[in-house]
């Protein structure tokens, strides 16, 4: 079996982040540059419980040792800290499909097609249409390959 994670598109220093450091993550390119204070508050609305900013500035230490974001002093105040993201979330959010998928469903096609049926039969809102949206523009990607390919 394949090592678990293989950041290939990544630079060396970043490595792969726990679920909670996800969490943080989808918060920061949400929010773009913000502080600890801001960050907190968000995962705490979506919790529906109040985090300690003590344990969510080491996470987001963490994450900066592994090369997602950038402490920066916050100018307004000078005392406190600005956490901007590094790393886009599309660019991020693709290496890590592509560790399911290598990793979870082992390359295997039948389990792919098991993930995205169980993926289209979920509650999530518009995974259907995005669905449709990447099954047309595989479709296109493969009329313009043979085209070429005919030339």
């Amino acid at each position: 079996m394949s090592p678990r994670y293989v950041w290939s598109n990544l630079p060396a220093n970043e490595k792969p982040l726990s679920p909670a450091q996800w969490e943080l993550m989808l918060i920061c390119w949400r929010l773009g540059p913000a502080t600890g204070t801001a960050i907190t508050k968000e995962l705490g609305r979506q919790r529906r419980l109040k985090p300690y900013l003590r344990q969510v500035a080491v996470q987001l230490g963490r994450i900066a040792e592994k090369g997602y974001i950038k402490i920066d002093r916050n100018p307004a105040d000078g005392r406190s800290r600005i956490y901007s993201p590094t790393i886009p979330g599309d660019r991020a959010m693709r290496e890590e499909v592509r560790n399911v998928i290598n990793d979870m469903l082992g390359r295997q096609p039948r389990y792919v097609r098991i993930f995205l049926e169980e993926l289209l039969k979920s509650d999530t809102p518009g995974v259907a249409e995005i669905y449709d949206e990447v099954r047309e523009a595989r479709a296109e990607h493969i009329r313009s390959r043979q085209a070429r390919s005919k030339k």
